[in-house]
């Protein structure tokens, strides 16, 4: 299966879970530093749509990537493929 498939079942499962939530379950914070459903979602489609503006402006104008953009992409893409998970 394409990892954009599994992300695509992944979406669609998330918005069926909380398809239907009252108001108040959407904004509910366990804690003061800890995020709603509402801006956890707010977040993800504001990445996402970044990522594809970015993605299509490199398209139109690509470049070559040069070693210090490699190291930093492969320490990211590292970082991310590893177990713990980063607080943001």
């Amino acid at each position: 299966m394409l990892k954009t498939d599994v992300l695509d079942r992944q979406k669609h499962e998330t918005l069926q879970l909380v398809d239907g939530w009252s108001s108040e379950r959407l904004a509910y914070r366990p804690s003061d530093d800890a995020w709603s459903v509402t801006q956890m979602l707010d977040h993800v489609v504001r990445v996402e749509t970044e990522i594809i503006a970015a993605a299509r402006r490199g398209l139109e104008r690509p470049h070559r990537i040069g070693p210090g953009e490699r190291a930093r992409f492969a320490a990211i893409d590292y970082r991310f493929r590893t177990r713990p998970r980063v607080r943001v």
